[in-house]
């Protein structure tokens, strides 16, 4: 029962998470901020926001002008005016040369952090790692496909076994490799290691990316330091679950023949010793192409079958109902993985263009606000300039009338 739930969670998780590891790999990761950017940020948000004000005052001083109609003959409350707006234009000044200075030191300030240098120095190598976890969790993909093809159509007794093989005749890339490279050790190890790692990390990261739901309805997400205790428990139950089924799938469909011989090779050559009187010996030296891999009817004195393939053998021996049903699951593996993987080739693409979009829309944007400041900061200067003007054309009347008066 609880190899059941296991490959429910395998179907469902890992071959999800065979796409999410490597799509995660070529997803640009953003840095936290440190503690002065994060003060730079929030001064150049106040700076920008006093801009504002101050904008919308010098708008507010400039409707209320009377630029057209001719000046009143009291000054002094144009006076109080033309000063009011030269404050607002210096502060406005102001505030627009402390929004550069503020923005050209965040740009510094990130350029010169080594928080945000690794990084950059760091995703071509995380992209390379990218492609090649991809090409390997394509190749296990593919190899759980095969062997499952081989089974269901080359075993002799079908489901009275299991769907039980001697050895695979279709092409299983991982189980060639493995046994190609179990000629210079340890590099099989190393192989099947990486491949037993990223089922693994594909469960983990598969497990918390989901959270603890049912269908469309989310109970828990998996946060750092947020987590509730109830969904570390249930997340547990299922990675455990899941290795079970992870351990099966290798021994059955991932590298079947290597997962139970390893290397191990046996003389299928026998011959009379009638002089030595030892009976029938095997004997290849005269016939090295004789010596070939062990097979499940090989004889036992010759191959020892590892634990894990005896221990699936004797569970498809004695439940082949077993058996027969996880050679279906695994197929369901495969379509899953499709599944996912154009699932997450579409929110790649469609996570880039919105990317795009936003820079393309800030980059706009700060063009248009920067035009939109010089334009009205010229037409505040012209029009201030005009008040100016005409307020000297009025006091030079003025004097000139009260010159003629007493005259």
């Amino acid at each position: 029962m609880l190899l059941v739930l296991g490959m429910a969670i395998y179907v469902w998780h890992t071959s999800y998470g065979l796409t999410l590891v490597p799509f995660g790999l070529f997803r640009r990761q953003s840095v936290s901020p440190s503690r002065r950017e994060l003060q730079l940020d929030r001064h150049l948000i106040a700076c920008r926001e006093h801009q504002a004000q101050l904008t919308e005052r010098l708008a507010r001083q400039l409707a209320t002008a009377d630029i057209i109609a001719p000046l009143s003959p009291q000054q002094e409350p144009q006076l109080t005016r033309d000063a009011s707006m030269e404050r607002i234009e210096v502060e406005l000044a102001e505030a627009k040369k402390q929004e550069q200075q503020l923005g050209e030191e965040l740009k510094r300030l990130r350029e010169r952090s080594w928080l945000h240098r690794i990084p950059r120095a760091v995703r071509p190598i995380k992209i390379a790692a990218g492609f090649v976890i991809l090409v390997l969790s394509f190749a296990t993909a593919l190899s759980v496909f095969l062997t499952s093809i081989d089974k269901l159509e080359n075993s002799a007794c079908r489901t009275r076994c299991g769907y039980r093989i001697n050895h695979t005749r279709l092409f299983n890339p991982l189980n060639l490799l493995a046994l190609q490279f179990s000629k210079a050790y340890p590099l099989d190890h190393i192989l099947m290691g990486s491949v037993l790692a990223l089922l693994v990390m594909a469960t983990a990261a598969s497990l918390c990316s989901s959270g603890v739901r049912f269908l469309w309805m989310r109970y828990y997400t998996v946060r750092v330091r947020r987590t509730a205790p109830q969904a570390l428990l249930c997340i547990a139950s299922w990675f455990a679950l899941g290795l079970l089924a992870v351990t099966w799938s290798v021994v059955e469909v991932v590298a079947p023949d290597w997962a139970m011989f390893g290397g191990q090779r046996y003389c299928n050559l026998t011959r009379d010793d009638h002089h030595a009187d030892r009976g029938w010996v095997r004997d290849c030296s005269d016939h090295p192409e004789m010596i070939v891999p062990c097979r499940v009817d090989s004889p036992q004195e010759m191959c020892t079958p590892t634990v894990a393939s005896a221990l699936t053998l004797r569970i498809a021996a004695t439940a082949p109902l077993l058996g027969s049903l996880f050679v279906y699951a695994q197929i369901a593996f495969f379509a899953m993985y499709l599944l996912g993987f154009a699932w997450c080739a579409v929110i790649s693409l469609t996570r880039g263009e919105r990317q795009t979009r936003a820079t393309a829309a800030e980059a706009s944007a700060s063009e248009s606000s920067s035009g939109d400041d010089a334009l009205a900061s010229h037409h505040g200067r012209q029009t201030t300039r005009v008040t100016r003007r005409r307020h000297r054309s009025n006091q030079l009347d003025t004097a000139d009338e009260e010159q003629a008066l007493l005259g």
